[in-house]
């Protein structure tokens, strides 16, 4: 086999980055990496080790979850919105759209491990831009939620936080660009991605909170679920619908996303039990907790963590099976950690 086979993708059904848009980027691109590259190999390595884990899906999908067990179910339904946006728009190009990292067509110097999958978009500048949007939405929704619970993105557009921004971009930009992994074209292409998976999330949000929520506030109110409001055809006809999908999108054929099962396996939780525990009674506002303890905000913050930890490093994902048995896993221990607290509050800690 050949080095230049040996970069190409094991899956099928995908298209090349054309060669006609390499040309056209291709000044701005290696001028770039030569000026990143010039810079401090020690300085890049750990910078791109902090964005790396900054910016990781994984560390995104356990912010609805947070929120959704402490029953904080605006910030819940916002970052659930942005995170399932997230997902869905960025797998695309890089599932279906190849083109070989700058180290691979031997353009820039490899410093660090891994990235093996395609270099377009990047997708670590894309969530920097993401999160930072979520970051202004859920401080708004905390300063806010008394005076306009439905209204809380107008944050990111004042001038300090639109700076801090592109400072972030800047840099995560310089240190994917330094260690050889990614062209700049691809972070002017995942700040692009970013506004869309933005834009997207934020209408999601508008339409969940205007038809399921009618407009009033979401944040810490009077009283809690009960088994009564809790749709159980409609939850295992969710857990069936979940294993199918994940296992069709992680089968020999499609190869959609290796991480699938463990990703969605700690987001669907979340969207199951806003839809059908809250959204069918109409009564999300009054369902959401009044107070939480201390020990609770720990358990909110560990469980998902030990969550994803088994699922990136003991559960089975080799074939389309194997991944929906371990989505099924996840997603099953997630929701009856959510029911305890949500529903049972008898079990105080």
């Amino acid at each position: 086999m050949s080095a230049d086979q040996e970069m190409k993708p094991k899956y099928k059904f995908y298209l090349e980055f054309p060669d006609q848009w390499d040309d056209v980027f291709s000044y701005m691109d290696n001028t770039v990496t030569q000026w990143c590259q010039r810079r401090n190999n020690t300085f890049l390595k750990l910078l791109d080790r902090i964005i790396i884990v900054g910016t990781s899906v994984e560390l995104g999908v356990i912010v609805p979850f947070f929120f959704f067990y402490l029953g904080v179910d605006s910030l819940a339904i916002a970052s659930a919105a942005m995170m399932m946006s997230l997902i869905v728009v960025t797998q695309i190009p890089k599932r279906f759209m190849w083109r070989k990292r700058p180290y691979m067509a031997a353009r820039a110097k490899k410093l660090c491990d891994g990235a093996l999958t395609s270099s377009f978009p990047s997708r670590a500048v894309t969530c920097c831009v993401v999160y930072l949007y979520l970051l202004s939405a859920i401080i708004e929704i905390v300063e806010r939620h008394e005076k306009d619970p439905v209204a809380p993105f107008r944050l990111f557009w004042t001038f300090k936080f639109l700076l801090f921004t592109v400072w972030a971009v800047c840099w995560t930009s310089i240190a994917r660009v330094g260690v050889g992994v990614h062209y700049a074209s691809d972070c002017v292409a995942g700040v692009v991605q970013g506004g869309l998976v933005c834009y997207i999330a934020e209408t999601t949000y508008y339409i969940i909170v205007n038809s399921c929520c009618q407009g009033t506030t979401l944040f810490y109110a009077d009283r809690t679920l009960t088994s009564h409001h809790i749709n159980w055809h409609g939850l295992l006809l969710a857990t069936v619908i979940g294993m199918v999908v994940v296992g069709a999108l992680s089968s020999d054929l499609i190869q959609y996303w290796k991480k699938m099962h463990f990703v969605l396996g700690l987001l669907y939780p979340v969207l199951t039990g806003l839809f059908l525990f809250c959204c069918g009674y109409h009564i999300l506002p009054r369902l959401s907790l009044k107070q939480v303890s201390i020990p609770r905000y720990i358990l909110a913050a560990a469980l998902p963590l030990l969550l994803l930890a088994i699922g990136r490093r003991c559960l089975p994902h080799s074939s389309g099976r194997a991944t929906a048995v371990s989505f099924l896993l996840l997603h099953v221990t997630g929701t009856a950690f959510i029911l305890w607290h949500r529903v049972y509050q008898d079990f105080n800690i």
